[in-house]
């Protein structure tokens, strides 16, 4: 059993030694957004505003902001009607948690286990940019994911 998926939910948490308010410029802009998990974002994040995603490889995607507690937690509703919720806790250092609920079928326990991999990373990807390090997304093919990947 995964500690991290438990029935249709996929829970994570990561701490960082920075100000909330510096971590909810990432999770709560198209611009922080952009340097973590897509490569480009659009829109504004208010309750009910749809949101642009683009991915390089990927269709873009809309996606519905369900809800917004200022400095506190942003969620979207997500692919295959589940849903992504970011939370912070605290302040230098500040716990983000990360809860991804899908729905209880075949479709969303497949989903989950596609994207369990996918979460982990842009969380590292997350933290590597707030503490000065790089972007580990990349575009040289030799090095991306898809293709170097090791299971």
């Amino acid at each position: 059993m995964n500690p991290y998926a438990v029935e249709n939910v996929t829970k994570m948490k990561i701490v960082l030694p920075l100000p909330r308010a510096e971590i909810w410029q990432r999770i709560a802009t198209p611009a922080g957004l952009a340097k973590w998990l897509c490569a480009s974002c659009e829109g504004t994040i208010e309750r009910y505003q749809s949101m642009a995603f683009h991915w390089p490889d990927e269709d873009d995607k809309n996606f519905m902001v369900l809800e917004v507690v200022e400095g506190v937690s942003v969620e979207f509703g997500w692919f295959d009607r589940s849903k992504v919720k970011i939370m912070l806790e605290g302040d230098s250092p500040t716990i983000l948690n990360l809860k991804v609920t899908y729905t209880r079928d075949d479709m969303g326990r497949d989903c989950q286990a596609v994207e369990l991999g996918p979460w982990a990373f842009c969380l590292a990807n997350l933290k590597s940019g707030l503490l000065g390090g790089p972007d580990l997304r990349t575009n040289d093919p030799k090095y991306r994911w898809r293709e170097s990947y090791l299971d």
